[in-house]
């Protein structure tokens, strides 16, 4: 596209869509609900496989009919239309089976984090005053012990997926069995339901804009929220996942690490494969050392996953000098990933034998059910997290004016799509501080990114608002401090050493950063050099801690709060 063409804004130009046919420009979106549009894909390949369990295959045949026999149990026993079913689920077959059987009498699945106490699950559970929950064994006495906690065993009907026993026997030695207790009186078990083989009397009512999906929000820049998604969201990412610059077609295989319970999870790592036709391959596992595993094992053609996901694939490889020609693309999200990171991770893969010449990122929110802007095989520029799906907006805003900036310009990422979240489940409160009408009456989402997209349509992703802080500097000036910029400058100093960077403030108004690195004192000398030497003195940590491992969230992300809390707590001291 030629410069004397566009108008300066992108918003208007769009020049991402030089990328993308007619076709995917004005792509429909299916009227109904993600059962009926899964289906509805794989009507011509009914006997192709849809989930692959550790060598147990399962095709869409199959899949269908366990869905439309927990379907019809779930509606016995008193699920319908509008019913909030509270889920704690993971990568296993019946998990997936139960979700698209509630999707299917259009209940709303509430999907939770599995790392909550009893209380937490307690105060979950009575927030959406449900009385169903779905909940993988392995949760089982977690929920046990919420349901003992508030006395409420005797009105909440559990469902019960199996994790270890619906492995092959061989392959059991992936995931641990759970511990056998038998507190809660109303039990459904998954296992049960499809022995039964009863598919009779359920029918396709899930409506395509009432509410499908509660998926909750890291919590990795403030309180976790919930974000209500309908079917036609969730639909919405299937579609433009299908148009996307992608080399995915029937028949591939796609390895989902990323856990149900995030948005990333449960609409880009199963459902929208599933609507093209992939075998997704599962690992329910949170194990660093089973999910390399589970890589090695799969051989999946296509890797979808976070950067810390990657880096233990790479760990458990070079102990397996695995040959890695299956291999065509690597993609991930979550956090971004340093030049000199990704170059690296690409020679690997490459020495080992996989044919690709660099890694895939994307970028999006829990709001758009995890992504809007995606890279390619084909469509790609180094440093950028993508291009926007067809169907999608974004633009870059100053964040106090809200005036459009032009290209290459800094400011706030506001973004627009078909997959925009309903709004916050019970909190109009939330919805106002992030959701913008503009004049024509378009939504948009102020994502509290600060990011920058080129004349060609690739964005830029250049840090947190919500993560700038002001800092005196020797001169006494006041300058902005960027914790972001700081960790791409560690990273490009130790590409292997994990690091996170947070502030303290003795006032309230002015802050130093402190840098926690999982490093050797050598390392952590040769990094405080580094900085000194490629950072505004300003910018220099005041504190550079060694530390075993960075903590994260549920998501994979730096728990930054946690590292904060740290500091807090010494300063009390």
């Amino acid at each position: 596209m030629e410069e004397k063409k566009l108008t300066g804004y992108s918003s208007i130009d769009k020049p991402w869509l030089q990328y993308y046919s007619e076709e995917a420009i004005h792509s429909p979106l299916p009227d109904g609900s993600m059962y009926d549009y899964m289906t509805a894909c794989n009507a011509g390949r009914i006997d192709e496989p849809a989930l692959n369990y550790f060598g147990r295959k399962i095709t869409y045949r199959k899949l269908v009919h366990e869905i439309d026999c927990a379907a019809n149990a779930f509606s016995k026993a008193g699920i319908q239309s509008g019913s909030i079913v509270a889920a704690f689920a993971l990568n296993t077959p019946e998990c997936i089976a139960s979700i698209y059987a509630l999707n299917r009498l259009g209940a709303v699945i509430d999907l939770q984090y599995a790392n909550l106490s009893p209380k937490e699950v307690l105060a979950n559970l009575q927030a959406t005053h449900t009385q169903f929950v779905l909940t993988a064994d392995t949760f089982l006495p977690l929920i046990e012990d919420a349901l003992e906690l508030g006395h409420l065993g005797d009105s909440v009907q559990v469902i019960v997926a199996p994790v270890a026993r619906s492995l092959p026997p061989l392959k059991r030695v992936f995931i641990p069995k759970p511990k056998k207790r038998s507190k809660v009186k109303n039990i459904l078990h998954f296992e049960d339901i499809c022995r039964n083989e009863d598919c009779q009397g359920c029918f396709p009512i899930g409506k395509a804009d009432a509410p499908a999906l509660i998926v909750h929000t890291s919590g990795t820049t403030g309180v976790p929220k919930g974000v209500l998604l309908s079917s036609r969201n969730v639909n919405a990412i299937a579609v433009e996942y299908k148009n996307s610059p992608q080399v995915l077609k029937a028949g591939d295989t796609i390895l989902n690490i990323a856990p149900p319970f995030v948005a990333f999870g449960v609409c880009l790592a199963i459902h929208a494969p599933l609507c093209l036709g992939l075998q997704v391959c599962l690992s329910p596992s949170p194990d660093p050392e089973t999910n390399g595993k589970a890589f090695a094992f799969y051989k999946p053609t296509h890797f979808l996953g976070g950067p810390a996901h990657i880096r233990n694939i790479i760990q458990v490889q070079k102990k397996k000098r695995q040959n890695l020609s299956f291999v065509q693309t690597i993609a991930y999200g979550g956090e971004a990933i340093s030049n000199a990171d990704a170059e690296q991770y690409v020679s690997f893969f490459r020495s080992n034998g996989a044919a690709i010449s660099h890694l895939t990122p994307g970028y999006g929110m829990t709001e758009f059910g995890g992504t809007v802007v995606l890279t390619g095989s084909t469509v790609w520029r180094e440093g950028s997290v993508g291009i926007p799906f067809s169907l999608a907006n974004v633009k870059i805003v100053d964040p106090d004016s809200c005036d459009e900036l032009p290209y290459g310009s800094t400011g706030e990422i506001w973004m627009t799509s078909p997959s925009m979240m309903l709004g916050y489940y019970q909190n109009p409160d939330e919805d106002s501080k992030v959701m913008v009408t503009d004049k024509d009456g378009t939504r948009w989402l102020r994502t509290g990114d600060l990011g920058e997209i080129d004349q060609d349509g690739f964005l830029f992703l250049r840090g947190r608002i919500k993560r700038i802080y002001l800092v005196k500097g020797r001169d006494n000036g006041v300058y902005k401090l960027f914790p972001d910029y700081i960790e791409r400058v560690i990273r490009e100093c130790s590409p292997d050493s994990a690091c996170a960077v947070v502030t303290k403030s003795e006032d309230g108004i002015f802050y130093v950063p402190i840098a926690f690195v999982a490093g050797e004192d050598e390392t952590i000398a040769m990094i405080r050099q580094h900085c000194e030497n490629h950072l505004p003195e300003y910018m220099v940590p005041s504190e550079i801690r060694s530390i075993d491992h960075i903590p994260s969230t549920a998501t994979g992300k730096a728990d930054y709060h946690l590292l904060e809390s740290i500091i807090r707590g010494e300063r009390r001291k």
